[in-house]
């Protein structure tokens, strides 16, 4: 059996992805699943988004804490405004209460949490501000996986809505 002093070891390992996961399930539960599909939406055209505009030049004579800060900006400005887009796109045919359907609110808070930590590991310059070797960044951190990363939280969000 862990001793106390290896979970909490674990958990501070794992807090960046609890958190994301805790607030994705907060939005889930307040706002609705619809909302939170339209979310990870806006976050995966905020990514491509942010890739395209980083490839344009513009970011270039930033280096280090600049980076990261106007990379997280744009990320963030650009994902918010596509999930805006999406949401007065979308049709909201999921009317239901706070804690009906909760089972696939949590499916609609993990494809939220792998895409956001997709995006911190691979998009947005974040890793150099992460402690190196934790479980989350050996699991986010290899580019060799970032297509299936991506592409789960689909599978995910096909459950969700079905």
């Amino acid at each position: 059996m862990p001793d106390t002093a290896s979970v909490l070891q674990l958990l501070s390992e794992l807090a960046l992805a609890l958190g994301i996961f805790g607030g994705a399930l907060l939005y889930a539960t307040v706002r609705g699943r619809q909302t939170t599909i339209n979310a990870v939406i806006g976050i995966y055209l905020g990514t491509l988004l942010t890739l395209q505009f980083a490839s344009t030049g513009l970011l270039t004579n930033l280096s280090g804490v600049n980076l990261t800060i106007a990379t997280a900006v744009l990320f963030t400005a650009l994902s918010v405004l596509s999930t805006h887009i999406t949401t007065r796109l979308m049709p909201d045919e999921f009317r239901e209460g706070k804690f009906e359907g909760l089972g696939k609110k949590l499916l609609a808070a993990s494809a939220t949490t792998i895409v956001l930590l997709v995006v911190i590991f691979q998009v947005v310059p974040l890793t150099d501000h992460i402690p190196a070797g934790t479980p989350i960044q050996a699991v986010f951190a290899p580019a060799e996986y970032v297509f299936w990363w991506l592409l789960g939280p689909l599978a995910l969000l096909y459950a969700a809505t079905s």
